[in-house]
Protein backbone atom coordinates (compact mmCIF):
# COMPACT_ATOMS: atom_id res chain seq x y z
CA UNK A 1 0.00 0.00 0.00
CA UNK A 2 1.18 3.16 -1.23
CA UNK A 3 -0.43 6.61 0.75
CA UNK A 4 -0.01 10.02 -1.09
CA UNK A 5 -0.69 13.25 1.17
CA UNK A 6 -1.06 16.27 -0.27
CA UNK A 7 -1.44 19.39 2.16
CA UNK A 8 -2.34 22.81 1.73
CA UNK A 9 -2.21 25.73 4.24
CA UNK A 10 -4.68 27.74 2.01
CA UNK A 11 -7.54 24.89 1.34
CA UNK A 12 -9.79 23.56 3.54
CA UNK A 13 -9.02 19.70 3.59
CA UNK A 14 -6.63 17.19 3.89
CA UNK A 15 -6.95 14.71 1.04
CA UNK A 16 -5.27 10.92 1.45
CA UNK A 17 -5.19 9.02 -1.23
CA UNK A 18 -4.57 5.42 -0.35
CA UNK A 19 -4.28 2.38 -3.58
CA UNK A 20 -5.38 -0.78 -1.69
CA UNK A 21 -5.12 -3.21 -4.80
CA UNK A 22 -7.28 -2.37 -7.64
CA UNK A 23 -9.88 -0.55 -5.38
CA UNK A 24 -9.21 3.16 -4.71
CA UNK A 25 -10.86 5.81 -2.08
CA UNK A 26 -10.57 9.50 -1.04
CA UNK A 27 -10.46 10.13 2.98
CA UNK A 28 -11.50 13.81 3.92
CA UNK A 29 -9.68 14.80 7.12
CA UNK A 30 -11.10 18.29 8.43
CA UNK A 31 -8.22 20.62 8.69
CA UNK A 32 -7.91 23.78 11.42
CA UNK A 33 -9.36 26.56 9.12
CA UNK A 34 -9.78 30.56 11.03
CA UNK A 35 -11.90 32.29 9.82
CA UNK A 36 -11.55 36.08 9.72
CA UNK A 37 -14.29 38.33 11.40
CA UNK A 38 -14.31 42.43 10.44
CA UNK A 39 -16.24 45.34 12.40
CA UNK A 40 -15.54 48.33 10.55
CA UNK A 41 -17.04 51.52 12.08
CA UNK A 42 -17.47 54.15 10.23
CA UNK A 43 -17.14 52.80 6.65
CA UNK A 44 -18.16 55.60 5.26
CA UNK A 45 -17.78 59.74 5.83
CA UNK A 46 -15.50 62.76 5.25
CA UNK A 47 -12.03 63.05 5.73
CA UNK A 48 -9.81 63.05 7.64
CA UNK A 49 -12.01 59.51 8.57
CA UNK A 50 -10.91 57.78 11.39
CA UNK A 51 -11.76 54.07 11.40
CA UNK A 52 -12.18 51.71 14.42
CA UNK A 53 -11.14 47.93 13.23
CA UNK A 54 -12.35 45.03 15.40
CA UNK A 55 -11.10 41.47 14.21
CA UNK A 56 -11.59 40.13 17.94
CA UNK A 57 -14.86 38.26 16.27
CA UNK A 58 -12.42 36.00 14.25
CA UNK A 59 -11.93 32.24 15.21
CA UNK A 60 -11.24 28.76 14.00
CA UNK A 61 -13.45 26.08 12.98
CA UNK A 62 -11.40 23.55 15.05
CA UNK A 63 -11.43 26.12 17.94
CA UNK A 64 -6.94 26.71 17.33
CA UNK A 65 -6.11 29.50 19.05
CA UNK A 66 -5.40 32.48 16.95
CA UNK A 67 -1.78 34.12 17.00
CA UNK A 68 -2.11 36.70 15.17
CA UNK A 69 -4.11 39.54 13.57
CA UNK A 70 -2.57 40.94 10.27
CA UNK A 71 -4.23 44.57 9.06
CA UNK A 72 -3.87 45.89 5.30
CA UNK A 73 -5.84 49.25 5.35
CA UNK A 74 -5.52 49.50 1.36
CA UNK A 75 -3.77 53.01 1.34
CA UNK A 76 -0.02 50.93 1.74
CA UNK A 77 -0.25 51.39 5.53
CA UNK A 78 -0.29 47.93 8.03
CA UNK A 79 -1.22 47.51 11.71
CA UNK A 80 -1.63 44.37 14.01
CA UNK A 81 -3.88 42.94 16.70
CA UNK A 82 -6.97 42.45 17.18
CA UNK A 83 -8.35 46.18 17.26
CA UNK A 84 -6.99 48.85 15.98
CA UNK A 85 -7.55 52.20 14.61
CA UNK A 86 -6.94 53.47 10.82
CA UNK A 87 -7.01 57.30 9.51
CA UNK A 88 -8.03 58.15 5.75
CA UNK A 89 -6.83 61.34 4.66
CA UNK A 90 -7.83 60.38 0.43
CA UNK A 91 -10.58 60.91 -0.78
CA UNK A 92 -11.25 57.30 -2.47
CA UNK A 93 -12.53 53.96 -1.77
CA UNK A 94 -9.69 51.64 -0.04
CA UNK A 95 -10.36 47.79 0.67
CA UNK A 96 -9.22 46.90 4.00
CA UNK A 97 -8.59 43.23 4.85
CA UNK A 98 -7.62 41.13 7.82
CA UNK A 99 -5.61 38.21 8.11
CA UNK A 100 -5.33 36.12 10.94
CA UNK A 101 -3.34 33.07 11.71
CA UNK A 102 -3.50 29.94 14.28
CA UNK A 103 -0.98 28.49 15.66
CA UNK A 104 -0.31 26.02 13.23
CA UNK A 105 0.35 28.60 10.51
CA UNK A 106 -3.25 28.16 9.01
CA UNK A 107 -4.58 31.75 7.51
CA UNK A 108 -8.05 33.33 6.94
CA UNK A 109 -8.96 36.87 5.78
CA UNK A 110 -11.89 38.95 5.20
CA UNK A 111 -12.32 42.21 3.89
CA UNK A 112 -14.41 45.22 4.05
CA UNK A 113 -14.31 48.68 1.63
CA UNK A 114 -14.30 51.86 3.72
CA UNK A 115 -15.32 55.13 1.39
CA UNK A 116 -14.04 58.37 2.42
CA UNK A 117 -15.80 61.71 0.95
CA UNK A 118 -13.86 65.12 0.74
CA UNK A 119 -14.61 67.19 3.81
CA UNK A 120 -17.68 69.58 3.75
CA UNK A 121 -16.78 72.90 2.49
CA UNK A 122 -17.51 75.58 5.29
CA UNK A 123 -20.16 78.29 4.61
CA UNK A 124 -18.93 81.88 4.82
CA UNK A 125 -21.36 82.68 7.23
CA UNK A 126 -23.35 81.61 10.38
CA UNK A 127 -26.77 80.86 9.53
CA UNK A 128 -28.46 82.34 12.22
CA UNK A 129 -29.39 85.40 14.15
CA UNK A 130 -26.57 85.00 17.51
CA UNK A 131 -26.12 88.40 18.73
CA UNK A 132 -24.59 89.25 22.00
CA UNK A 133 -24.84 92.87 23.24
CA UNK A 134 -22.60 94.52 25.63
CA UNK A 135 -24.87 95.30 29.62
CA UNK A 136 -22.67 96.07 31.69
CA UNK A 137 -18.26 96.65 32.09
CA UNK A 138 -17.18 96.78 35.34
CA UNK A 139 -13.30 98.56 35.96
CA UNK A 140 -10.83 97.70 38.50
CA UNK A 141 -8.56 101.06 39.32
CA UNK A 142 -5.09 100.96 39.92
CA UNK A 143 -4.77 97.30 40.27
CA UNK A 144 -2.44 94.77 38.89
CA UNK A 145 -3.56 92.33 35.97
CA UNK A 146 -6.49 90.14 37.09
CA UNK A 147 -5.80 86.79 36.86
CA UNK A 148 -8.41 84.22 37.20
CA UNK A 149 -12.60 84.19 37.24
CA UNK A 150 -15.00 82.21 38.05
CA UNK A 151 -18.96 81.65 38.18
CA UNK A 152 -20.96 80.49 40.96
CA UNK A 153 -23.97 81.05 43.23
CA UNK A 154 -21.78 81.62 46.48
CA UNK A 155 -25.05 83.11 47.97
CA UNK A 156 -27.39 80.60 47.01
CA UNK A 157 -30.68 82.98 45.70
CA UNK A 158 -30.53 81.36 42.66
CA UNK A 159 -28.49 84.44 40.66
CA UNK A 160 -24.80 83.41 39.09
CA UNK A 161 -22.40 85.53 41.13
CA UNK A 162 -18.48 86.72 39.83
CA UNK A 163 -15.70 85.39 41.50
CA UNK A 164 -11.71 86.79 40.67
CA UNK A 165 -8.41 87.19 41.55
CA UNK A 166 -7.20 90.52 41.77
CA UNK A 167 -3.21 91.55 43.36
CA UNK A 168 -3.15 94.84 44.34
CA UNK A 169 -0.64 97.62 45.07
CA UNK A 170 1.12 98.12 48.30
CA UNK A 171 -1.59 95.92 50.68
CA UNK A 172 -3.23 92.99 50.35
CA UNK A 173 -4.09 90.51 47.66
CA UNK A 174 -7.88 90.40 47.27
CA UNK A 175 -10.37 87.88 46.31
CA UNK A 176 -13.77 89.57 44.78
CA UNK A 177 -17.14 88.20 45.45
CA UNK A 178 -19.32 90.24 42.88
CA UNK A 179 -22.94 89.08 43.42
CA UNK A 180 -25.65 89.47 40.32
CA UNK A 181 -28.62 90.25 40.54
CA UNK A 182 -30.10 87.74 38.07
CA UNK A 183 -30.24 89.92 35.04
CA UNK A 184 -26.83 90.29 34.28
CA UNK A 185 -25.10 92.90 36.54
CA UNK A 186 -23.04 92.27 39.32
CA UNK A 187 -21.01 94.68 41.50
CA UNK A 188 -21.65 97.77 43.29
CA UNK A 189 -25.25 99.63 43.39
CA UNK A 190 -26.85 96.37 41.52
CA UNK A 191 -30.27 96.64 41.33
CA UNK A 192 -32.26 93.29 42.93
CA UNK A 193 -35.22 91.11 40.90
CA UNK A 194 -38.74 92.44 41.96
CA UNK A 195 -41.15 95.00 40.83
CA UNK A 196 -39.92 97.51 43.09
CA UNK A 197 -35.77 96.49 42.46
CA UNK A 198 -34.25 97.21 45.65
CA UNK A 199 -30.36 97.70 45.59
CA UNK A 200 -29.37 94.50 46.80
CA UNK A 201 -25.29 93.41 48.75
CA UNK A 202 -22.70 94.16 46.06
CA UNK A 203 -19.64 92.23 46.63
CA UNK A 204 -17.65 90.88 49.53
CA UNK A 205 -13.32 91.25 49.30
CA UNK A 206 -11.40 88.50 50.70
CA UNK A 207 -7.50 88.91 51.62
CA UNK A 208 -5.66 85.96 50.08
CA UNK A 209 -1.91 84.81 49.41
CA UNK A 210 0.60 86.28 47.71
CA UNK A 211 0.13 86.36 43.68
CA UNK A 212 -2.88 84.65 43.44
CA UNK A 213 -2.74 83.13 39.76
CA UNK A 214 -5.96 80.90 39.59
CA UNK A 215 -9.25 80.01 41.19
CA UNK A 216 -11.62 76.91 41.52
CA UNK A 217 -14.65 76.30 43.38
CA UNK A 218 -16.32 73.39 44.74
CA UNK A 219 -17.81 71.71 47.76
CA UNK A 220 -14.87 70.51 49.64
CA UNK A 221 -16.40 69.63 53.38
CA UNK A 222 -19.89 68.03 51.89
CA UNK A 223 -21.95 70.71 53.47
CA UNK A 224 -23.89 71.72 50.50
CA UNK A 225 -22.28 75.12 49.88
CA UNK A 226 -19.63 76.25 47.29
CA UNK A 227 -15.95 76.44 48.35
CA UNK A 228 -13.16 78.43 46.98
CA UNK A 229 -9.78 77.24 46.31
CA UNK A 230 -7.20 80.07 45.28
CA UNK A 231 -3.55 78.80 44.24
CA UNK A 232 -0.97 81.82 45.11
CA UNK A 233 2.03 81.89 43.20
CA UNK A 234 4.30 84.00 45.13
CA UNK A 235 3.57 82.71 48.38
CA UNK A 236 3.39 78.82 47.18
CA UNK A 237 0.46 77.78 48.72
CA UNK A 238 -3.41 77.03 48.01
CA UNK A 239 -5.81 79.73 50.62
CA UNK A 240 -9.35 77.79 50.77
CA UNK A 241 -12.54 79.86 52.13
CA UNK A 242 -15.43 77.61 52.94
CA UNK A 243 -19.01 79.03 51.95
CA UNK A 244 -21.79 78.92 54.37
CA UNK A 245 -24.19 79.65 51.65
CA UNK A 246 -24.93 83.40 52.32
CA UNK A 247 -22.05 84.87 50.53
CA UNK A 248 -19.57 84.62 53.69
CA UNK A 249 -16.87 82.48 54.24
CA UNK A 250 -16.03 81.67 57.99
CA UNK A 251 -13.50 79.65 57.58
CA UNK A 252 -10.47 79.39 55.95
CA UNK A 253 -7.32 77.29 55.80
CA UNK A 254 -3.80 77.58 53.82
CA UNK A 255 -2.32 74.74 52.30
CA UNK A 256 1.79 75.02 52.19
CA UNK A 257 3.15 73.96 49.10
CA UNK A 258 6.45 73.94 49.67
CA UNK A 259 9.40 74.66 46.75
CA UNK A 260 6.18 74.60 44.14
CA UNK A 261 5.40 77.55 42.51
CA UNK A 262 1.31 76.87 41.22
CA UNK A 263 0.29 78.14 37.90
CA UNK A 264 -3.43 77.01 37.79
CA UNK A 265 -5.64 74.47 40.36
CA UNK A 266 -8.92 72.29 39.62
CA UNK A 267 -10.85 70.33 41.55
CA UNK A 268 -12.34 66.57 40.54
CA UNK A 269 -12.30 62.92 42.36
CA UNK A 270 -9.24 61.41 41.50
CA UNK A 271 -9.10 58.82 44.00
CA UNK A 272 -12.92 57.38 43.56
CA UNK A 273 -13.63 57.84 47.06
CA UNK A 274 -16.39 60.35 46.22
CA UNK A 275 -14.48 63.64 48.16
CA UNK A 276 -13.46 66.24 45.59
CA UNK A 277 -9.43 66.16 45.51
CA UNK A 278 -7.16 68.82 44.15
CA UNK A 279 -4.77 69.12 40.92
CA UNK A 280 -2.23 71.83 40.69
CA UNK A 281 -0.15 72.63 37.76
CA UNK A 282 2.94 74.50 38.34
CA UNK A 283 5.12 76.50 36.65
CA UNK A 284 8.06 75.40 38.54
CA UNK A 285 9.33 72.31 38.99
CA UNK A 286 7.02 71.43 35.98
CA UNK A 287 5.39 68.65 37.26
CA UNK A 288 1.47 68.01 38.53
CA UNK A 289 0.38 68.28 42.13
CA UNK A 290 -2.20 65.64 43.38
CA UNK A 291 -3.83 66.49 47.18
CA UNK A 292 -6.76 64.18 48.15
CA UNK A 293 -9.38 65.65 50.26
CA UNK A 294 -11.59 63.50 52.65
CA UNK A 295 -14.78 65.33 52.05
CA UNK A 296 -14.25 67.09 55.77
CA UNK A 297 -12.14 70.01 54.83
CA UNK A 298 -9.01 68.10 55.35
CA UNK A 299 -5.90 66.83 52.59
CA UNK A 300 -3.36 64.26 52.32
CA UNK A 301 0.42 65.88 51.59
CA UNK A 302 0.95 66.81 48.42
CA UNK A 303 2.32 64.38 45.80
CA UNK A 304 3.70 65.41 42.40
CA UNK A 305 3.76 64.23 39.14
CA UNK A 306 6.29 64.40 36.48
CA UNK A 307 5.28 65.43 32.82
CA UNK A 308 8.14 67.27 31.11
CA UNK A 309 10.54 69.75 31.45
CA UNK A 310 8.15 73.05 30.48
CA UNK A 311 6.20 75.38 32.39
CA UNK A 312 2.46 74.51 32.60
CA UNK A 313 0.08 76.91 30.95
CA UNK A 314 -3.37 75.36 30.57
CA UNK A 315 -4.74 72.33 32.29
CA UNK A 316 -8.32 70.54 32.20
CA UNK A 317 -10.13 67.82 33.43
CA UNK A 318 -11.86 65.22 31.36
CA UNK A 319 -13.39 61.41 30.93
CA UNK A 320 -10.67 61.17 27.84
CA UNK A 321 -10.70 56.72 27.73
CA UNK A 322 -14.54 56.22 28.59
CA UNK A 323 -13.51 54.44 32.06
CA UNK A 324 -15.51 57.33 34.05
CA UNK A 325 -12.17 58.66 36.11
CA UNK A 326 -11.53 61.67 35.50
CA UNK A 327 -7.96 62.10 33.40
CA UNK A 328 -5.93 65.55 32.50
CA UNK A 329 -5.26 67.00 29.72
CA UNK A 330 -2.03 69.99 30.02
CA UNK A 331 -0.40 72.56 28.06
CA UNK A 332 3.09 73.41 28.58
CA UNK A 333 4.83 76.62 27.46
CA UNK A 334 6.64 75.26 24.67
CA UNK A 335 2.70 74.10 23.10
CA UNK A 336 3.42 70.66 24.18
CA UNK A 337 -0.49 68.66 24.77
CA UNK A 338 0.51 66.13 27.15
CA UNK A 339 -2.80 63.24 28.07
CA UNK A 340 -2.72 61.51 31.48
CA UNK A 341 -4.99 58.60 32.43
CA UNK A 342 -6.48 58.42 35.90
CA UNK A 343 -5.87 55.22 37.31
CA UNK A 344 -8.51 55.75 40.28
CA UNK A 345 -5.89 55.44 43.01
CA UNK A 346 -4.94 59.72 42.35
CA UNK A 347 -2.00 58.58 39.76
CA UNK A 348 -1.95 59.01 36.36
CA UNK A 349 -0.24 57.06 33.38
CA UNK A 350 0.42 58.87 29.93
CA UNK A 351 -1.70 58.12 27.26
CA UNK A 352 0.41 60.32 24.68
CA UNK A 353 1.84 63.49 23.44
CA UNK A 354 1.68 66.30 20.56
CA UNK A 355 3.10 69.52 19.76
CA UNK A 356 0.13 71.63 18.75
CA UNK A 357 1.89 75.00 18.32
CA UNK A 358 -0.52 75.92 21.15
CA UNK A 359 -1.06 79.43 22.24
CA UNK A 360 0.02 80.25 25.84
CA UNK A 361 -2.87 81.07 27.88
CA UNK A 362 -4.55 79.78 30.69
CA UNK A 363 -7.88 78.23 30.11
CA UNK A 364 -7.35 77.82 26.27
CA UNK A 365 -8.46 74.01 26.48
CA UNK A 366 -11.56 72.63 25.39
CA UNK A 367 -13.41 69.30 25.34
CA UNK A 368 -15.80 68.23 23.40
CA UNK A 369 -17.74 66.25 21.20
CA UNK A 370 -17.45 67.81 17.93
CA UNK A 371 -18.71 65.05 15.06
CA UNK A 372 -20.70 62.73 17.29
CA UNK A 373 -18.35 59.99 17.75
CA UNK A 374 -19.06 59.44 21.17
CA UNK A 375 -15.19 60.45 21.77
CA UNK A 376 -14.15 63.50 23.29
CA UNK A 377 -12.02 65.95 21.29
CA UNK A 378 -10.06 69.05 22.28
CA UNK A 379 -10.32 72.08 20.78
CA UNK A 380 -7.10 75.11 21.23
CA UNK A 381 -6.08 78.28 19.62
CA UNK A 382 -3.19 77.95 18.07
CA UNK A 383 -0.42 80.03 16.23
CA UNK A 384 -0.13 78.45 12.62
CA UNK A 385 1.02 80.38 9.21
CA UNK A 386 1.34 83.60 10.72
CA UNK A 387 -1.83 84.52 12.11
CA UNK A 388 -3.78 82.36 14.15
CA UNK A 389 -6.60 79.89 14.50
CA UNK A 390 -8.82 77.53 15.70
CA UNK A 391 -6.84 73.75 16.12
CA UNK A 392 -9.42 71.00 16.70
CA UNK A 393 -7.74 67.15 17.50
CA UNK A 394 -10.09 64.32 16.59
CA UNK A 395 -9.38 62.03 19.71
CA UNK A 396 -10.39 58.16 19.74
CA UNK A 397 -11.44 56.41 23.37
CA UNK A 398 -7.57 55.67 23.76
CA UNK A 399 -6.57 59.52 23.85
CA UNK A 400 -4.65 60.01 20.49
CA UNK A 401 -4.80 62.99 18.36
CA UNK A 402 -4.76 62.95 14.44
CA UNK A 403 -1.29 63.96 13.38
CA UNK A 404 -3.00 66.48 11.00
CA UNK A 405 -5.53 67.64 13.04
CA UNK A 406 -8.74 70.12 11.54
CA UNK A 407 -8.07 74.14 11.66
CA UNK A 408 -10.43 77.34 11.27
CA UNK A 409 -8.73 80.63 11.20
CA UNK A 410 -9.33 83.01 13.66
CA UNK A 411 -7.18 86.23 12.24
CA UNK A 412 -6.72 87.61 15.79
CA UNK A 413 -4.68 86.83 18.81
CA UNK A 414 -6.76 84.93 20.61
CA UNK A 415 -6.47 84.24 24.75
CA UNK A 416 -9.54 82.34 26.43
CA UNK A 417 -11.58 79.42 24.84
CA UNK A 418 -15.19 77.34 25.82
CA UNK A 419 -17.36 75.25 24.34
CA UNK A 420 -21.34 74.65 24.31
CA UNK A 421 -24.33 74.72 22.23
CA UNK A 422 -24.24 78.17 21.58
CA UNK A 423 -26.80 78.97 19.01
CA UNK A 424 -29.08 75.54 20.36
CA UNK A 425 -28.84 73.71 16.82
CA UNK A 426 -27.99 70.39 18.72
CA UNK A 427 -23.96 70.82 17.61
CA UNK A 428 -21.16 72.04 19.53
CA UNK A 429 -19.59 75.57 19.06
CA UNK A 430 -15.97 77.05 20.25
CA UNK A 431 -16.35 80.99 21.55
CA UNK A 432 -12.84 82.24 21.43
CA UNK A 433 -11.62 85.41 23.68
CA UNK A 434 -9.38 87.70 21.09
CA UNK A 435 -7.90 90.71 20.50
CA UNK A 436 -6.18 92.88 17.60
CA UNK A 437 -7.98 94.59 14.71
CA UNK A 438 -8.50 97.62 16.49
CA UNK A 439 -10.80 96.14 19.33
CA UNK A 440 -11.12 93.24 22.03
CA UNK A 441 -13.83 90.57 21.00
CA UNK A 442 -15.60 87.28 21.81
CA UNK A 443 -15.50 85.33 18.74
CA UNK A 444 -18.18 82.88 17.82
CA UNK A 445 -17.11 79.63 15.60
CA UNK A 446 -20.24 77.89 14.72
CA UNK A 447 -19.81 73.91 14.51
CA UNK A 448 -21.62 71.66 11.99
CA UNK A 449 -21.69 68.45 14.10
CA UNK A 450 -18.93 67.22 11.98
CA UNK A 451 -15.59 68.35 13.49
CA UNK A 452 -16.03 71.53 11.24
CA UNK A 453 -16.86 75.53 11.99
CA UNK A 454 -18.17 78.44 9.86
CA UNK A 455 -15.99 81.03 9.65
CA UNK A 456 -16.20 83.20 12.85
CA UNK A 457 -18.41 86.14 13.74
CA UNK A 458 -16.73 88.88 16.23
CA UNK A 459 -18.87 90.84 19.12
CA UNK A 460 -16.79 93.58 20.81
CA UNK A 461 -16.14 93.84 24.68
CA UNK A 462 -16.46 97.40 24.44
CA UNK A 463 -14.86 100.51 24.35
CA UNK A 464 -11.25 100.92 25.22
CA UNK A 465 -7.99 99.45 24.97
CA UNK A 466 -9.21 95.97 26.54
CA UNK A 467 -6.97 92.89 26.66
CA UNK A 468 -8.96 89.90 27.80
CA UNK A 469 -7.40 87.39 29.55
CA UNK A 470 -10.07 84.90 30.64
CA UNK A 471 -13.46 83.89 29.20
CA UNK A 472 -16.46 82.17 30.88
CA UNK A 473 -19.94 81.53 29.30
CA UNK A 474 -23.30 80.92 31.60
CA UNK A 475 -26.51 82.09 31.75
CA UNK A 476 -26.00 85.21 33.86
CA UNK A 477 -29.63 86.95 33.05
CA UNK A 478 -31.77 83.82 33.34
CA UNK A 479 -32.79 83.65 29.61
CA UNK A 480 -31.90 80.24 29.15
CA UNK A 481 -29.38 81.61 26.40
CA UNK A 482 -25.55 81.45 27.17
CA UNK A 483 -23.53 84.91 27.46
CA UNK A 484 -20.05 85.28 28.14
CA UNK A 485 -18.24 87.29 30.56
CA UNK A 486 -14.32 88.11 30.57
CA UNK A 487 -11.74 89.16 32.51
CA UNK A 488 -9.52 91.80 30.81
CA UNK A 489 -6.61 94.02 31.08
CA UNK A 490 -6.48 97.82 30.07
CA UNK A 491 -3.97 98.05 27.87
CA UNK A 492 -3.01 101.47 28.37
CA UNK A 493 -1.53 100.86 31.74
CA UNK A 494 1.08 97.71 30.84
CA UNK A 495 2.69 98.01 34.40
CA UNK A 496 0.30 98.90 36.76
CA UNK A 497 -2.39 97.42 34.69
CA UNK A 498 -6.41 98.44 35.78
CA UNK A 499 -8.83 95.35 35.24
CA UNK A 500 -12.45 95.40 33.72
CA UNK A 501 -14.92 92.71 33.18
CA UNK A 502 -17.05 92.68 30.37
CA UNK A 503 -20.64 91.19 30.50
CA UNK A 504 -22.13 90.62 27.03
CA UNK A 505 -25.35 89.20 27.01
CA UNK A 506 -27.04 86.75 24.30
CA UNK A 507 -29.58 88.13 22.88
CA UNK A 508 -30.60 85.92 19.67
CA UNK A 509 -34.37 85.02 19.67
Amino acid sequence: MKVFQWVSKIGLLIILLSVLSACSRVVYIPVPTPVAVIKADPTRGYSILKVQFDGSGSYDTQQAPLVSYRWDFGDGSSGSGAKTAHSYEQNREFTATLTVVDQQGYTGSASVVVSVLPPEPSPTSPPNNLQFASAQTIYFQAEWNPSDLALGDVNEDGFVDVILTQPTMGSADSLFVLFGNGHGQFGEKVLGPGPNLTEVRAQRALEVGDGPVSLALGDLDEDGHLDIVVANSISKDLTIFFGDGKGDFPKRETISLGYRFPAIVRLADFNQDKHLDIVIGNSFPTKLTVILGDGQGEFEDPQDIDIGRWPITALEIADLNHDEIPDLAVLDKSGGLTLLSGDGTGDFHLLGTQQTQAIESRGSLGFGDFNKDSDLDIALPVEASNSFALRLFLLGAGGAGLDKPRDATIDRNPVGLQVADVDADGNLDVVVAVSGAGAASIAFLRGDGAGNFYEPSFFSLGPGQLVPRKLILADVDGDGDLDAITLNTLASFPLHASGSLSILLNTAK
